[in-house]
Formats: C-alpha cells, sequence, structure tokens
C-alpha cells in the first residue's frame, strides 16, 4: 500500500494466469487452475494466490471422454455411449447425469413361438437416466413362458398372457391332443365338439346308435381329441318290416311292434333286447264253438301274435274244427255239449223216432236228460171186461248205450174170451210173453 495520496501501479501485467482449464482428472471433475499474481487498485496492489484445481464431481464407472457434457450452471453432466461401459454410472458433488440420446432398451424381437414354446419379447441391452445415476439394463427377454405338445404352431393361436390362456383353433390341433404347460390353460376359438351326423336308428333290419364326428373337449391344460363314433348295431330284427312305427327304448332295452311290422310272420331280435306290441294283437274268438248243421265244431279264431321275450310268435288262424256229428238228431240250443268230459246231452226235443248215433266223436259220449222216458213203462194196464180181454200197452221210450235206441208205443191186443163167469178176473201178473202168445192167470177157474 502506499499513502500521501499516491497510487500504486505495475510496471506490467502480474494478475494470476489460468495454468489449467477445467476438467476431468482421472473421473474426478475440477475446476481451472490459476497461478498466483497481482492486481492494482488505487492505493494498494493486492497478492492473490495461485487457486482453482477444487473437484466438482467424480463419476463412477464412467470411461471418461471428450464427449462428455458438463454444465456448471444446472450441475448436469451428459454422458454418450462410449462412457457408459455397459455398467451403471454414479456421480456425486450434487450434479445430475443426462443422455445425449435415448439408449434405452429396445425390443429386438416380438413375443411369439419359437417352433412349439411360446417365448417374451426380446429386448436389447440399454440404459435409463434417473437423477445422480445411469442404470444399465441388460439385454432381456426371449423367456419360455409355455410349450404346447402336438400342437400346429400357425398365427391364428391366441396367447392371454394376463389369464394365461391359449386359444386354438382347428388348424392346430392334427387329430390329436394337445397339452399346455407353464401354468397356462387351454381353450377352443370355436365349438369343435363332436357333432351328431346320422342320428339313431335302423340300417336295414339292424338299429345302430348315433354317429359323431371327431372333435375336441378343453379341459385346463389339455385339449382331448375324441374319434369319430357310433354306428354300433344294438340289435338285429328278424322278419320284421321295419316302419318309423317301430319304438325302440334303449334305456330298457325293449322294441315295441306294430301289426305293420310283422308280416304274419315270427319275429325276433337279439342284443339283450326284448320285444313287445303297440297293441294287443293276440288272436281273437271270430267264432264260438257250436253246431254247424249236425256237426259240432270248435271256436274259430283268428290269426295272431303273442309275446315271448325276444320272440313274438305268429300264430296262424285256427278253430273250426269237427269234434263230432249226430246222426237222426234235432239240432237246438238245448244239446249241452261238455268238452271237458265228453259228454253230450239231448232233451226230448232233440229226439225223433229214429236211433241217434255219434260219428267221428273223439271219445265223446252220448247222455240223455233226466225228462227223457229211459225205461219201458206201462201206457194202459190189461183188462178183462165182460170176456173181452185187452192187453197192456206201453209208452214210447229210449234206451241209451253208444247210441240212443228208439223204442215205440206198444198197440193194444184184444181177445174175446167164451165160457167166462161174469166175476172172472185177470191176476196182476198177467203179460205178454210174445207177440203171439199171451199167457193168463185166472182167479176162477172155467
Amino acid at each position: 500500500t502506499v499513502d500521501g495520496g499516491y497510487k500504486l501501479a505495475l510496471d506490467k501485467n502480474y494478475s494470476p494466469t489460468e495454468t489449467k482449464s477445467a476438467g476431468f482428472d482421472g473421473a474426478s471433475y475440477k475446476t481451472a487452475t490459476f497461478s498466483d499474481g497481482y492486481t492494482a487498485d488505487g492505493d494498494k496492489i493486492t497478492y492473490i494466490e495461485s487457486s482453482g484445481g477444487d473437484i466438482l464431481f467424480t463419476l463412477t464407472n464412467a470411461t471418461i471422454t471428450d464427449t462428455i457434457k458438463v454444465d456448471t450452471v444446472n450441475k448436469v453432466v451428459t454422458l454418450t455411449a462410449d462412457n457408459l461401459n455397459q455398467k451403471s454410472v454414479t456421480v456425486d458433488g450434487g450434479y445430475k447425469l443426462a443422455l445425449d440420446k435415448n439408449y434405452s432398451p429396445t425390443e429386438t424381437k416380438s413375443a411369439g413361438f419359437d417352433g412349439a414354446s411360446y417365448k417374451t419379447a426380446t429386448f436389447s441391452d440399454g440404459y435409463t437416466a434417473d437423477g445422480d445415476k445411469i442404470t444399465y439394463i441388460e439385454s432381456s427377454g426371449g423367456d419360455i413362458l409355455f410349450t404346447l405338445t402336438n400342437a400346429t404352431i400357425t398365427d391364428t393361436i391366441k396367447v392371454d398372457t394376463v389369464n394365461k390362456v391359449v386359444t386354438l383353433t382347428a388348424d392346430n390341433l392334427n387329430q390329436k391332443s394337445v397339452t399346455v404347460d407353464g401354468g397356462y390353460k387351454l381353450a377352443l376359438s370355436d365349438d369343435l365338439s363332436p357333432t351328431e351326423i346320422k342320428s339313431a336308428g335302423f340300417d336295414g333290419t339292424s338299429y345302430k346308435t348315433a354317429t359323431f364326428s371327431d372333435g375336441y373337449t378343453a379341459d385346463g391344460n389339455k385339449i382331448t381329441y375324441i374319434e369319430s363314433s357310433g354306428g354300433d348295431i344294438l340289435f338285429t330284427l328278424t322278419n320284421a318290416t321295419i316302419t318309423d312305427t317301430i319304438k325302440v327304448d334303449t334305456v330298457n332295452k325293449v322294441v315295441t311292434l306294430t301289426a305293420d311290422n310283422l308280416n304274419q310272420k315270427s319275429v325276433t331280435v337279439d342284443g339283450g333286447y326284448k320285444l313287445a306290441l303297440s297293441d294287443d294283437l293276440s288272436p281273437t274268438e271270430i267264432k264260438s264253438a257250436g253246431f254247424d248243421g249236425t256237426s259240432y265244431k270248435t271256436a274259430t279264431f283268428s290269426d295272431g301274435y303273442t309275446v315271448d321275450g325276444d320272440k313274438i310268435n305268429y300264430i296262424k288262424s285256427s278253430g273250426g274244427d269237427i269234434l263230432f256229428t249226430l246222426t237222426n238228431a234235432t239240432i237246438t240250443d238245448a244239446i249241452q255239449v261238455d268238452t271237458s268230459n265228453k259228454i253230450i246231452t239231448l232233451t226230448v226235443n232233440n229226439l225223433g223216432t229214429n236211433d241217434i248215433t255219434i260219428s267221428g266223436n273223439n271219445g265223446y259220449k252220448l247222455a240223455l236228460a233226466d225228462t227223457v222216458t229211459q225205461t219201458q213203462t206201462v201206457a194202459n194196464a190189461a183188462s178183462l171186461i165182460n170176456g173181452k180181454y185187452t192187453s197192456a200197452t206201453y209208452a214210447e221210450w229210449y234206451e241209451l248205450g253208444t247210441t240212443i235206441t228208439y223204442h215205440a208205443a206198444t198197440e193194444p191186443k184184444i181177445f174175446i174170451l167164451d165160457g167166462l163167469s161174469d166175476d172172472a178176473k185177470l191176476n196182476e201178473n198177467v203179460f205178454v210173453t210174445d207177440g203171439d202168445t199171451t199167457t193168463f192167470n185166472l182167479k176162477r177157474r172155467l
């Protein structure tokens, strides 16, 4: 310093000079370095010591190049790819890091199938800046989420990675069962269940189950292929006419037929099924047993059918057979025919003056009703009045044997006896011994 109102001056410039510019010293960024020197100001020359070289910040893991930009005002350090070394970089001193351009990881391959395996998207490595740190992110992706077994890989496959569902189309299935792993489930884009392509029904005389196409069912991590099926023969009818009226109960294994299916034949069924009739088609009586003229015939029955398990039996029309024929009988409703005991009972109205015989009798016997006289009986007793003898007469009667023999009523014989007393009488046992001779027993002698 100087007084007396004097001022100081330097014979030349001795101001401090920059000896080293601001920049990196290793990984540390330092301020510029200045030499010591002097400055004159009025009555004073001031000495200024050497200065600078202060560390503003230090980078960790960075490669130091001239491309690094340092903004000391805003305290931002901007790095390029050449400074990063596939490492995470940090800075201190209150500075922040920035990237000269976007070095974020980029998708190099979209998520999708690699063979039968579905992989996540593939990303390149890269960097992200956040405050005082630039983070290195390694390349990633290509992880297998799941693998399909037996599937054909096409662009139609839909993958829902959120709900972990893989949806396949018919083009992916190959008539095989498909599985998936990785905790994923399988689904079908459309209903590919087996469908009925032909209903159950008759093929000729054989009844077949419904025919189904092949198809697929989804259940968790598996789609199961189901081969075409059906068309199996459940049973075959023999001798039946096949119509839409046939009813088939596959639960109880019963086949019900109508008259249109029977053809006057016996019908059988196999396969463990039984037969039934829709209506009662049993033979019916169309004419009762009875006389046709003098012949007695059995009842007449129509043809019909009976059911017996796996068979329907056809029974031809029957009856009208002659059991016996009566000769010389008068046929009336009063005749009683006992077919069990084979006895034919006639009344007086059925009898005439001719002997009755039976033919073709098949063991039948004749009988007479109680009202028919079956023994010889006296119609009028013999008498002797005033020497006139009148013989006894007998009523008509019938004698039962293998035939019915008719015995006619007798006529009286009259004799005139001379020389009898007026009170002569006949014994009670007067009788005729033959056609020409009469024997008399008198109570009084001549």
